[in-house]
């Protein structure tokens, strides 16, 4: 399931699924939505809509904006800060959450404020946040664990551990990710190259038809 688009006598052509279409909406609005007005207007937000001919080629040049732009975009990574390697460029789902606890009510994920735990049965309210932490397992048999905020020494105890637990070296129980922290990356130029090369090519085939778009 997902966003597509059909020109008059044409098949339809798909573009994107709707998380896709989501991550393409949250940049645009991190570039400022009154800078893209045509693109926020008419492509449809899981609704079926149409396009006249006439606006297509604003859609386009909008479009090519984006494209140009989308490197001024700060991308927030979760890094294993002792492994050295990426883990997690995000999700648009449940707001950047990776892990929800039903008992708990706890969301844990990150975004460019940092990594969080988030109470969302008391109206998402942010129970701990950091760019660096140290994640460390007090008790195993009850997944216990203190999270640690290496530039405030600030520390959240709680029962819900981000990731796995392993056996070190030393034979002690440990989480995997013991440290982590969050990088903020300028967006890679073909990035958004899954929605914006169909887009370019439904745009450009309606354009020479004279054709508006139907949204499907």
């Amino acid at each position: 399931m997902g966003l597509n688009a059909r020109i008059a006598g044409e098949n339809p052509v798909f573009i994107s699924s709707w998380k896709g279409f989501r991550s393409f909406q949250d940049a645009i609005a991190k570039l400022g939505n009154e800078n893209f007005p045509t693109i926020v207007e008419q492509l449809p937000d899981g609704d079926e809509g149409f396009t006249s001919a006439d606006k297509i080629q604003t859609l386009l040049d909008e479009l090519n904006r984006f494209i140009d732009q989308q490197t001024n975009i700060q991308q927030a990574v979760l890094v294993d800060t002792e492994r050295e390697i990426d883990i997690s460029m995000g999700s648009n789902v449940l707001r950047g959450a990776l892990t929800t606890d039903r008992l708990t009510g706890y969301d844990l994920g990150f975004n460019e404020q940092g990594f969080f735990v988030r109470d969302r049965w008391e109206l998402d309210r942010i129970l701990f946040q950091a760019m660096r932490v140290e994640q460390r397992l007090i008790n195993p048999e009850e997944h216990q664990v203190e999270y640690h905020d290496r530039d405030s020494d600030r520390h959240f105890l709680c029962t819900t551990p981000f990731g796995k637990v392993i056996t070190g070296e030393d034979g002690v129980p440990r989480m995997l990710l013991q440290h982590f922290h969050i990088d903020l990356r300028a967006t890679a130029p073909n990035r958004f190259a899954y929605i914006t090369a169909p887009l370019g090519r439904v745009f450009d085939a309606a354009i020479e038809k004279d054709e508006g778009i139907e949204w499907i």
